[in-house]
């Protein structure tokens, strides 16, 4: 992202204004179009990508510290007995891709066979995941800590293209 276009944002946050979709999570203002990139959002602020095909919850954005002109593709996994919403992530070889999994009812636990990603998921808290998928093919995901009858049926998958 130029200089300019940060310092726009940044007056304008400044200002008190707003651009379309500050002000919640998902953003107030009409998301962008699946695969239109969020040129600049408000310190901290995020919007909604377009969800076709990449899986609920997908969200990108680009102000990331250190990522300036790297698009993260952001979703947000919720865990419970015995399922993850949603089961399938469909990301783009190279994507740098951040998940936001958080368990809503007891601990689980996520573990991402091929990327050697694995954490633990407390009830009520998130973690977040940060990784690029620099490898192609489906990659099974599944709870990784025993949490009830229905736990060898909680997985999903991984498509990275």
């Amino acid at each position: 992202m130029n200089r300019v276009a940060i310092l726009l944002v940044l007056s304008l946050a400044l200002a008190g204004c707003t651009l379309p979709g500050a002000g919640t999570q998902y953003g107030a203002g009409t998301p962008p179009q699946q695969g239109e990139p969020v040129k600049a959002l408000p310190a901290g602020g995020m919007m909604q990508g377009g969800s076709g095909g990449m899986g609920n919850g997908m969200m990108e954005h680009s102000n990331m510290p250190g990522m300036e002109g790297m698009m993260v593709k952001e979703f947000t996994i919720v865990a419970s007995q015995f399922k993850f919403e949603p089961s399938t992530i469909t990301v783009s070889k190279g994507d740098h891709v951040r998940l936001r999994v958080k368990s809503v009812d007891v601990k689980h636990g996520i573990n991402i066979e091929g990327y050697d990603l694995k954490r633990d998921l407390n009830p009520g808290e998130e973690a977040v995941i940060d990784f690029v998928a620099d490898k192609s093919g489906d990659f099974e995901f599944y709870c990784s800590v025993y949490c009830g009858e229905g736990h060898k049926e909680m997985e999903g998958k991984l498509i990275v293209r």
